[in-house]
Parts: structure tokens; sequence; C-alpha cells
């Protein structure tokens, strides 16, 4: 239970308050106005910029703690009804920088929200840009991301009325045209960017699918002749999942010798993380590979080699340079920068 007073405040000095174009004046008990800083214990009287109609809100606020305004003459207003609510609702919040009442200012931009929704957004904006003056900040800050958050909450429901921007050549604030233009393109790039993104993540969860098999590319020229060495190859492609009990990694690369020539040549890379430790793989791996001059595959690079554990013939080695894997052309290429060479 509040504390009761020892004296009415209803009998304190009366503050005469005029507002523009009014046709009297409203009293108001100096103890109700004892937060603003512009009441003074010397005067009795205060001209205030508002007009009537936010007058009586303020008055009204004041004495019952409740937003109301007075019955709109819809004859003397060019435009519905609504629409001149809303201007009123805009007046006061950026009245309360005037004003210090932190209840009421919560009470109009609730107004402001609701009268919102029956009219459309850019008449909103339209109406809101006639209103600032640049001298309510924090007001004006509010109003600015109300706008951007409604302007938003549009575009997703219809972009197609975006398209032409010509609504902020009909507004008059610089700052808001900034504020809006500046929001409005990011609103436009994060729109235009989830297409891409999500296209992205769909690529890379269809590339992560392939990882279970894996294409080996053999080149065979169409020509074996010395002189024919630069002749484009023919491709023949096979789907590969593991090799001797050794996993492949999915990626492969072409294989070109220094003249960027493509080499007849089987090549694949073997992911040593996927090697087992047991003698029976090991054996399999070298039954898998054999021991010809021109082995069908080559592995990469010495860390692989030494994963094996197994003796490779000296036919063998002499075409495994470290990471370079030597093609028939006897022309080499670069599998894995990466890799030193023995």
């Amino acid at each position: 239970m509040k504390p009761r007073p020892k004296t009415s405040p209803y009998a304190s000095t009366l503050l005469e308050i005029e507002f523009n174009e009014a046709e009297s004046l409203s009293y108001v008990p100096k103890v109700f106005l004892q937060d603003q800083s512009w009441v003074s214990e010397e005067s009795d009287y205060y001209a205030c910029n508002c007009s009537e109609e936010v007058g009586h809100v303020l008055i009204h606020y004041l004495f019952t703690g409740e937003y109301q305004i007075l019955e709109i003459d819809e004859t003397k207003v060019s435009q519905d009804k609504s629409w001149a609510e809303l201007r009123i609702a805009t007046q006061v919040l950026l009245a309360l920088d005037e004003w210090k009442l932190p209840g009421l200012q919560g009470l109009v931009q609730s107004e402001i929200e609701s009268l919102s929704k029956s009219i459309h957004i850019f008449d909103v904006v339209r109406l809101i840009d006639k209103e600032l003056n640049g001298f309510a900040i924090k007001q004006e800050l509010w109003l600015k991301n109300f706008l951007v958050n409604s302007l938003n909450t549009a575009f997703a429901k219809n972009s197609k009325e975006f398209e032409d921007l010509s609504l902020l050549d009909k507004l008059h604030n610089i700052d808001l045209i900034k504020f809006l233009a500046k929001n409005l393109f990011k609103t436009y790039h994060s729109r235009i960017s989830k297409p891409l993104r999500r296209k992205g993540t769909e690529e890379r969860r269809k590339d992560s699918q392939d990882t279970d098999s894996v294409s080996a590319v053999t080149l065979t020229p169409e020509s074996t002749s010395d002189d024919e060495f630069e002749t484009s190859p023919k491709i023949k492609t096979s789907k590969i999942k593991s090799i001797g009990g050794f996993g492949i990694e999915p990626t492969l690369i072409g294989i070109k010798d220094k003249n960027d020539s493509v080499s007849s040549l089987n090549y694949v890379r073997i992911n040593k993380s996927s090697i087992s430790n047991s003698k029976d793989i090991h054996d399999q791996a070298s039954s898998s590979f054999g021991l010809s001059k021109h082995p069908d595959l080559f592995c990469n690079g010495e860390d692989n080699l030494e994963s094996f554990d197994f003796s490779l013939s000296r036919s063998f080695k002499s075409n495994l340079i470290g990471p370079y894997a030597k093609s028939e052309r006897r022309s080499y290429h670069n599998a894995d920068p990466s890799f030193e060479p023995w």
C-alpha cells in the first residue's frame, strides 16, 4: 500500500501551461512537475511548443497515468483517422525529450506500433519523416529503428514492393534517409547472400557424401609416338572404394609432366591414417601393389611408404621419387608439394 500524503498535492501551487494554438490554458499542480527541468519556483507560467492535441496527452497522463488523445474531427484532416492518430502519437513521443515521463514513453511507443499495423509501411515512413526535427535524439533513434524493423518485416512478406526505391526520393530528413539507406542495403545483402550460402552448403554436403567412393582416372594418349607427345588423352573413369585394405582419399589430381602433357598413368592418393598395422594388411598391400616395372598404383609420399613397412623391389622404387610419380614418358609430376622428396 502506497503511503498517504500528509498534505493534498492538488492544493499546491498551480502552473499555467500554454500550448500552441490552444484556446485556453492548462493548470497543473507544480508537485506533479517536480521532475521537469523547465519548472521554476520563480514563475507560475510556462509556454510549451507542443500543440494542444499533444498537450492534452501529456496533462492527462500526469493526472491519470494513461494515454488518451482528443476526439479527432475527421472533417479537418485530409488523411484517415488512423493516420491522424499516428501523427499525434509520434509528436507526443518527440515531446518526451522535453517532458521527462518514462511511463508515458512506453505507452506511446506501444500506440505507434499498434497504429502502424493498419497503415502501409511506406506511408508510416513518410509520416515520421515529416515529424523529425533533429532535437529529440533518443526518441528519434527509437523511431528510426522501429521503421527499419517494420521495413524488414514488410520486405520478408513482399520483396517486390522494394524493387523501386523511390520511397527515399520522397523523404526530407537527411539523417533518416542515410539511416534507412544503410540498413536497407544490409537487408538486401542478407537476403541475397542467404541463397548463395545455402547453395554452398548443399554443394559441400554433396561433396562429403562422395567420400565413400573415388574415381581413379586412367589417362591414355591417342598415340604412343614421341612426335605426338602433346596429343590430348582419352580419359577412362572407374570407381574404387579401397585397395588392398587401404582407404583412398576422395581427391584426385590429374597427372601431367613438366611439359604440361598428360602421361598414361593410374594414380590415387592413399590416406595413411586409414592404414592398419596388421601384418595381413601389409601382405595384402604388397600383393595389391605388385612389384611390376610400371605399377598400376603409386603411393604418395615418404610418410605413406614408411607406414606400409614392407620392402619394395628396386624396379618398383625406381618409379617412386618421394612425392613424384614417374610416368611412362619418364617425366615427373609433383603430386603433393607438401612432402619432401627422398
